[in-house]
């Protein structure tokens, strides 16, 4: 939960806030999240396990950290273009408010010119999409499974990743159908107890 309280403001730091509240993340949640896949492991094995195995994922630490630190480090570059002009047009946008606290007297911000604005959101919109796209496929092809590889097969972060590109070969849209499927499961869960 510290973790989190610090995500919050990390992420008002335009372009490399979202970089280091996920870096925070990383220090724990790939960790918690292993513990499960731990126990779902020793299940299926039908081995035993107790409730400290949920907190198993911290014996793989350190690779666990780099996988997220890596996964969120190339989410984040495929969103850098889209954030750069997203910031830009921000910054162009009068706010009647800005100088109200520094100087009650000052009369309002010059006007934008609203064709530069509404192609300033085209491009960070089309950005963003492609953004989203490029993630997507990054995510597929080199981290869906690399979480799992760290835990039941002892890999490094660089070997899972690379065992990730080799098993996810042919496999991209059945990885992304069944991923975009869960995403949809779980916020409609999330909506559900709104």
């Amino acid at each position: 939960i510290p973790a989190s309280l610090l995500s919050v403001p990390l992420n008002c730091i335009p372009i490399l806030g979202s970089l280091l509240s996920a870096a925070i993340s990383s220090l724990v949640l790939p960790q918690l999240v292993a513990g499960g896949y731990i126990v779902a492991l020793a299940q299926l094995r039908g081995k035993p396990w107790t409730f400290g195995d949920f907190f198993g994922g911290f014996r793989f630490w350190t690779t666990l950290f780099l996988l997220g630190l890596v996964n969120a480090t190339a989410n984040w570059l495929c969103m850098l273009p889209a954030n750069i002009v997203g910031l830009i047009h921000t910054m162009m946008v009068p706010h009647p408010l800005t100088g109200v606290f520094l100087n009650p007297d000052a009369p309002p911000p010059p006007p934008s010119d609203p064709a530069i604005l509404l192609v300033l959101a085209a491009v960070s919109l089309v950005l963003q999409l492609a953004g989203i796209a490029a993630f997507l496929f990054v995510s597929m092809r080199f981290f869906v499974v690399t979480p799992f590889l760290a835990v039941d097969r002892g890999l490094s972060a660089r070997d899972a990743i690379k065992a990730n590109a080799v098993m996810s070969r042919g496999h991209f849209w059945g990885w992304l159908g069944i991923s975009l499927l869960s995403g949809l499961i779980g916020v409609s869960g999330a909506i559900g107890l709104c």
